[in-house]
């Protein structure tokens, strides 16, 4: 198994102690990568995720394999979606200035 945990009767404060050891842990630098180092850091979080009940070591993590592969190919999708509502945004606070500009200058003439 290349993942294990075990059970302790940690309290709540350990517990989030420790969350907050793991959330520091997994920073992770790409300019100091080997592939021991980044075995090391995706074992990690895959014990972290494990641990909370979020991937199982069922069929070797095969369905969040699956899911990072259907983000990577979304990607295109995911950038042109927030590039038009970037857009939307923009013309809207275009819109709301020009409304305040000219409620304004009504207001002071």
């Amino acid at each position: 198994a290349v993942v294990s945990t075990q059970s302790t009767g940690e309290t709540r404060e350990e517990e989030e102690e420790e969350g907050e050891k793991n959330a520091k842990a997994s920073v992770f630098d790409p300019n100091d990568t080997t592939i021991d180092k980044l075995k090391q850091h995706i074992i990690k979080n895959m014990q972290i995720l494990e641990a909370h009940k979020l991937v199982t070591e069922t069929e070797d993590y095969q369905e969040i394999l699956t899911s990072i592969a259907k983000d990577i190919c979304n990607q295109r999708k995911y950038r042109q979606r927030r590039k038009q509502d970037l857009k939307k945004m923009a013309a809207t606070m275009e819109q709301i200035f020009h409304t305040h500009t000219h409620s304004h200058k009504r207001s002071c003439s």
